[in-house]
């Protein structure tokens, strides 16, 4: 089986941040927003920053994993590059190991930290993959050979 290449697991990344955190955060905004115009709060933007983070990561979070778990591996950016998370041996994955990938690529520093380490180390294996022990496959070239 083909390991996915970097730049298709980036590209699924950054889909499903859009499709998952783009109607949050628009959520966000016009909620701090009436916030401030409605009951005249002058909220700080740093406290606004950081609780949007955490809002985001946290929903990022549950809705990855759910979509993670019941699809066997993939969430909407991996399905339309045909990418798959599996473990070595083929078996499905467990919530758990759900939940951890998607906590770890729900941190935006993570993916920089991700990419980093898989430059560095050369494999083709990121953090939350050997957190997990799983490895991100093309799973549309899975039956031929290289």
């Amino acid at each position: 089986m083909n390991t996915a290449k970097l730049h298709k697991r980036v590209i699924a990344y950054l889909i499903d941040i859009v499709i998952i955190s783009a109607p949050i955060v628009a959520g966000l905004i016009w909620l701090f927003y009436f916030i401030n115009m409605e009951y005249n709060y002058a909220t700080p933007w740093y406290f606004m920053l950081i609780g949007g983070l955490l809002i985001q990561w946290i929903i990022y979070t549950f809705l990855s994993t759910l979509i993670m778990f019941i699809f066997n591996g993939r969430t909407f950016g991996n399905a339309l590059l045909g990418i798959k998370i599996i473990h070595a041996d083929n078996r499905h994955l467990s919530f758990k190991d759900c939940l951890c990938i998607s906590a770890v690529h729900g941190l935006l520093i993570m993916i920089i930290i991700n990419l980093f380490y898989i430059l560095i180390v050369h494999t083709e294996k990121s953090v939350s993959d050997r957190l997990t022990d799983t490895i991100a496959v093309d799973w549309r070239h899975r039956n031929r050979e290289n």
